[in-house]
């Protein structure tokens, strides 16, 4: 009898490790394309990534790009092309995420960001541009 009850237990730590290390991936898939939009500044790819936080976000930093001259907006989509997304950590807390980044280029760290993510009532991972409470 022992020995059933300690499989089960073992068994249910199993599948309760296996669950968190999808939703974690999943968070972090989310964030690394959330990221990558954003880096490359598709903003209407990321939109689709976000809550209206992380949307209102986007608009903003849209309408700037938008309003530098050809010339400054050229070497900003330039520069950020030639950096690497390197995700440092995911933090799950419940239906909120806190995934840390940093962008890279040639050895050269950029300072570590945090992005937070909100999941939906129908279980999908947004990108939630304001800190959780």
């Amino acid at each position: 009898m022992k020995k059933i009850t300690l499989f089960a237990m073992l068994i249910l730590a199993l599948l309760h490790a296996s669950c968190k290390g999808g939703e974690e991936r999943k968070v972090k898939n989310v964030a690394t394309q959330y990221l990558t939009y954003f880096k490359n500044l598709e903003f209407d790819k990321a939109r689709k990534l976000g809550t209206p936080n992380a949307v209102a976000f986007l608009d903003q930093m849209d309408k700037y790009i938008k309003e530098l001259p050809e010339g400054k907006a050229t070497q900003r989509r330039n520069a950020l092309s030639k950096t690497s997304l390197n995700i440092k950590y995911v933090k799950l807390m419940g239906k909120k995420a806190e995934v840390r980044y940093q962008f890279e280029e040639k050895g050269r760290s950029h300072n570590a960001e945090t992005l937070y993510l909100v999941q939906s009532d129908k279980g999908k991972w947004l990108v939630d541009e304001a800190v959780p409470q």
